[in-house]
């Protein structure tokens, strides 16, 4: 059975399940063996995943955007110009509907089995996303969507319940302390509640076995009232709440002295879960975590591609020159793909000039596959 479908099944029961069964686990490379038999053999692999963002362009101004904010991982050359030329991190850029389209072919001749419509901005203020979504399920890919849920155009039931999984951005308490994490008005902290409720029924009227879910920040000026707001998701019927710290150059900097309030903040919400409901904490999951060794085989087995049309190596160094890898804007994915370019980003990358790594944890795991270990043969 594929992964997703085991995704798909265990979340809502998730709370006494083995990690290999976690949608969060370090070790999901071992489900695609074709990938880590290509890496043995010195051949760069196919994507499993790409990470598609057809919208630069936000609709709220989250504090910790690591795009847009100065500290941010991702921020160093997003920004852009508005549409009176003004330099801006709020960039009027999207990606043509008919460029989405080819890259979606491309990437499906290439054998890329999955597309995640995220951002760098929201990718719902695209005003063709599901016309493109639609597309990308018609391919054949399986599809999951991070979103911060103030749109729901329509014709919307008819698409997302056969998603994947949908992750709703949501963070704070209270209608004061979302609009001020999100630079948005109080007003919004319950339409987006009553966006995910929305989401949720118009699932379980589908039958589908897409995972509805939401990813809270814990930010440091409101990490105790972290439980108050994953009780309050809660009530909306997400399967699950994913804690992250806010990410950024220094984390410990960003917390200074909040940084055990917000750990132990993380910790009381975890003992919200119940059967059906699961709180992961990743408050801690990569603080301060730096590759140790120069192979990145997550940079092959997930592919970015900004708003901007250039090609990444993960979210993390987005926007950013370690980072960059390719343009497709002038240039088909296939191309760039099987380019000699391409193979030499790839080749001479040296993983311990990222500032720092929240997907060590993973590259480690995607390693030990690599290594043949002595006496292979007897387990």
């Amino acid at each position: 059975m594929p992964a997703n479908k085991l995704e798909a099944q265990e979340v809502p029961q998730m709370a006494g399940a083995p990690p290999a069964l976690d949608a969060y686990a370090p070790d999901k490379a071992a489900w695609h063996l074709d990938r880590i038999a290509d890496m043995r053999k010195g051949k760069q692999a196919v994507p499993v995943n790409i990470q598609l963002i057809i919208s630069d362009t936000c609709n709220e101004n989250c504090g910790y955007c690591a795009y847009r904010a100065s500290d941010g991982l991702s921020s160093a050359q997003f920004g852009g110009l508005d549409k009176q030329g003004r330099p801006t991190m709020n960039p009027d850029r999207l990606i043509p509907a008919d460029k989405v389209k080819e890259l979606l072919h491309d990437a499906r001749t290439l054998g890329v089995r999955s597309i995640t419509w995220t951002g760098g901005g929201e990718p719902t203020v695209h005003l063709a996303h599901l016309e493109l979504f639609e597309y990308a399920l018609n391919l054949g890919f399986e599809c999951s969507l991070n979103t911060n849920g103030l749109v729901l155009r329509p014709g919307w039931s008819n698409i997302l319940p056969r998603f994947t999984y949908i992750r709703f951005s949501f963070d704070g308490s209270t209608p004061e302390e979302y609009a001020a994490i999100r630079g948005t008005v109080p007003a919004n902290f319950e339409r987006v509640r009553q966006n995910m409720a929305a989401v949720v029924g118009a699932v379980k009227d589908a039958g589908s076995p897409c995972v509805v879910g939401a990813g809270y920040v814990v930010t440091p000026e409101f990490a105790e009232s972290t439980a108050k707001g994953v009780e309050l998701l809660r009530e909306t019927g997400v399967a699950y709440v994913r804690l992250a710290a806010q990410q950024s150059v220094d984390v410990a900097k960003t917390y200074g002295d909040r940084f055990d309030l917000a750990r132990r903040s993380s910790a009381r919400a975890r003992e919200l879960s119940t059967p059906g409901f699961r709180v992961i904490s990743l408050f801690e999951e990569a603080i301060g975590r730096k590759m140790q060794s120069p192979f990145c085989g997550f940079q092959q087995l997930v592919l970015y591609i900004g708003g901007n049309v250039a090609a990444f190596r993960c979210c993390y160094t987005a926007y950013m020159p370690v980072g960059k890898v390719g343009d497709l804007s002038k240039m088909r994915l296939v191309d760039w793909f099987n380019s000699p370019e391409k193979h030499g980003a790839y080749a001479e990358f040296d993983a311990r000039n990222c500032t720092t790594c929240p997907l060590a944890t993973k590259n480690e795991a995607i390693a030990a596959l690599l290594r043949e270990p002595l006496h292979a043969n007897f387990p």
